[in-house]
């Protein structure tokens, strides 16, 4: 029965403690102007309203984080992106600078590939909700992942990260499509413009349309 009492004061000291993997290292983490440290290394600095980022705010993270050397500056709500930032990922060479609402991309901003990316030269400028792109925005290829989208730009309506609505669709060799958008595919009344000038209006489905199909294959 001792021993039963000793484990049991000891159990409530334990759940009396609170336990941080983080160190205040410069003003207040919980009111006011501070900066934390994590022990990964990452550090967490701005104004802190009840022990969370509000107002304008920086991240950095560790070298033992997933994201490590990744970067954030901007505004906070309640320990979240939120408001107009700047966020770096390292990994992937890439930058967006625009709006964020509850930690994700949501509003108008640009997301940006460097040329140390897979993807060089890549961007969209836009419209964003949920981290997806969604509204109206330009999209760039770049370098992609197969030559057929090297290069190639897409401005027009999204929903959830694919071509939805009206937009308009250009190839590098001077060739562009203008019309409607289904899930990504061209889908519905829309016009293929050439690269010699000449210009084919039809209805696709699914993204193909076999009158514009016949006219190429006799090019």
């Amino acid at each position: 029965m001792k021993h039963l009492n000793i484990l049991l004061v000891f159990i409530l000291f334990l759940s009396s403690c609170t336990y941080h993997n983080w160190t205040c290292i410069k003003g207040s983490c919980e009111n006011g102007y501070g900066e934390k440290k994590w022990y990964d290394g990452g550090i967490e600095k701005g104004q802190w309203v009840n022990g969370e980022l509000n107002g304008l705010g920086e991240q950095t993270f560790g070298n033992t984080s997933e994201f490590t050397d990744d970067l954030y500056k901007g505004e906070y709500k309640n320990g979240l992106y939120h408001g107009w930032g700047k966020y770096y990922d390292s990994s992937e060479d890439s930058k967006y600078i625009g709006e964020f609402k509850k930690g994700k991309f949501d509003g108008n901003g640009k997301l940006s590939f460097g040329q140390n990316s897979k993807f060089p030269k890549r961007y969209y400028e836009g419209q964003w909700k949920e981290g997806r792109r969604n509204g109206y925005g330009t999209k760039f290829w770049g370098q992609a992942e197969t030559d057929k989208y090297t290069n190639n730009k897409y401005i027009g309506e999204w929903l959830s990260n694919v071509h939805y609505g009206f937009g308009t669709y250009y190839w590098p060799d001077g060739s562009y499509y203008e019309g409607l958008w289904v899930n990504g595919n061209q889908h519905g009344l829309g016009k293929y413009y050439f690269s010699d000038g000449q210009i084919f209006e039809g209805i696709w489905t699914n993204g193909y349309c076999p009158q514009l199909a016949k006219i190429i294959s006799l090019k």
